[in-house]
C-alpha cells in the first residue's frame, strides 16, 4: 500500500510539472523573457505544444543522466530559492507597508523573514558549495540580462539620478518654443 502511494504521488507530481511548466514557459515567452516561439499556442485552448516538447526533452535529458540522486539536490535548491525569495519579498512588502501589497491572508513580516531564513539555512545544510555556485551564477545571469537589455535603454529612457524627480515650481519649467 505504501509503494502504491509513493508511485501515485510521483506520477501526480510528474504530471503536474509536465503540464504546469509549459504554461509558465508560455507566459514568460509572452513577456519576452524567453524566446517568443516558445509562447506560441495551438488550438482553441491555446495549448503550448512547443513549450511542452521542450519541457519533455529537458525532463528526458535529466532522466537519461542516470543518477537522479545527483539531480534531486539541484531541484531542491531551485524550490528552496523560490520559496525563500518569495518569503523575503513578502516580508519586505509587509514591512514597508506598500499600498500595492494587499494579501488576502495577512501575516506579520517576522514570519516571512523566518521562513526565508529557514529556506536559506536548509539550502546551506543540503550543499553549501551549490548555494555559493548558484549565487555566483545568478550574479552572472544578472550581468548578462543587463547587457542584453542595454539596447532597451535607448528606447525607454531611464531618469537621470541627478535630475530632480519632482518639479517644485512651475515657473522654472522650460517649455519648448511654439512656432
Amino acid at each position: 500500500l505504501i509503494l502504491l502511494g509513493v508511485w501515485a504521488a510521483t506520477l501526480s507530481s510528474a504530471l503536474g510539472s509536465l503540464l504546469g511548466a509549459p504554461r509558465t514557459m508560455q507566459a514568460l515567452s509572452r513577456d519576452r523573457i524567453f524566446p517568443r516561439f516558445l509562447g506560441r499556442g495551438f488550438g482553441r485552448t491555446n495549448d503550448p505544444r512547443i513549450a511542452t516538447a521542450l519541457t519533455f526533452l529537458v525532463a528526458l535529458g535529466a532522466i537519461l543522466l542516470g543518477d537522479l540522486n545527483m539531480i534531486a539536490p539541484v531541484l531542491s535548491m531551485f524550490f528552496l530559492t523560490s520559496y525563500g525569495l518569495l518569503n523575503l519579498s513578502a516580508g519586505l512588502e509587509g514591512l514597508i507597508d506598500s499600498p500595492s501589497w494587499r494579501p488576502e491572508f495577512r501575516v506579520h513580516p517576522a514570519w516571512s523573514f523566518a521562513g526565508s531564513a529557514g529556506c536559506f539555512a536548509v539550502m546551506l545544510m543540503i550543499n553549501p558549495e551549490v548555494v555559493f555556485a548558484a549565487i555566483e551564477a545568478s550574479e552572472r545571469l544578472g550581468q548578462l540580462n543587463r547587457h542584453l537589455c542595454r539596447p532597451l535603454d535607448r528606447v525607454v529612457p531611464v531618469a537621470d539620478a541627478a535630475a530632480p524627480a519632482v518639479v517644485e515650481d512651475d515657473d522654472d519649467l522650460e517649455l519648448p518654443a511654439e512656432d
